[in-house]
């Protein structure tokens, strides 16, 4: 199936297809202290790809995210984020309603054909596990999807679920961290989940040191699979992450400025 979240979980119709350059002063407001900016992130590989977006803010909630010609939208219902919008060149190219229950964002469904959402569940108020789920047969089946074990607010382990024809593939990963805060610290869950890049996963609240594979789900044995380095700031907020290959190959770099 079509990821329904490219933009959202990728960032991809924002920036990392379009590769323009960000907007420098776009008159929004500024936000919260320390919530995010602006982000940028170089990614690595027989290609490389890079990226800009500005965090925009209006009475102290962010209101949208943008580049020099493309822009998500976030609709609020009080202090919840209810519906975005995603617009390339000032083209609406797909909406998206988010569903909550007892105040946890459970649901966010692709209004524009209504065939496609990404569900999420959760143990004791911590999310177990995030779902890209295709409608066939008025039944919502999992494409893809990810289940986690959190301790201490930081994910320690993810099983990874791919899902064809009745049958699943799954791999495992294990995660270390260091104590200082993710750039998105303090901002809203439903943010934190709505953006992904490659350098920092925002639903941790440390940074990871580093990432380690298994040859399979049952294993025991890690395999490093990546480190990462990062530059605070006197906020212990991250500047810089840069995420490298087992091999000591730069694969990703990213940057981040706050209010």
């Amino acid at each position: 199936m079509k990821n329904i979240f490219k933009f959202i979980l990728l960032l991809g119709i924002l920036i990392l297809n379009s590769c323009s350059k960000s907007n420098e002063d776009n008159g929004s407001s500024i936000g919260p202290a320390n919530s995010l900016k602006k982000l940028s992130e170089t990614v690595y590989g027989s290609t490389i790809t890079s990226f800009s977006a500005n965090f925009n803010y209006e009475n102290g909630k962010l209101t949208s995210i943008t580049n020099a010609t493309n822009s998500l939208e976030l609709i609020y219902t009080g202090d919840k984020i209810t519906s975005t919008q995603v617009f390339a060149n000032n083209v609406l190219l797909n909406s998206y309603s988010l569903e909550y229950q007892n105040s946890l964002l459970i649901s966010i469904t692709n209004t524009t054909d209504n065939f496609e959402r990404t569900f999420f569940t959760y143990n004791n108020s911590v999310i177990s596990s995030i779902a890209n789920q295709s409608l066939n047969n008025n039944v919502w089946q999992d494409e893809i999807k990810d289940d986690y074990q959190f301790l201490d607010n930081n994910i320690i382990q993810s099983i990874h679920n791919s899902y064809n024809n009745g049958s699943v593939l799954s791999s495992k990963k294990t995660y270390g961290y260091d104590s200082k805060l993710t750039p998105m610290n303090y901002m809203i869950n439903e943010v934190r989940y709505l953006v992904a890049i490659q350098s920092c996963d925002f639903k941790n609240k440390n940074n990871q040191t580093n990432s380690y594979t298994y040859n399979t789900v049952s294993s025991s044995a890690p395999i490093l699979e990546n480190t990462f380095q990062t530059i605070y700031n006197s906020a212990n907020l991250p500047t810089s992450i840069k995420k490298y290959s087992d091999t000591g190959v730069l694969v990703s770099e990213a940057t981040f400025e706050y209010n």
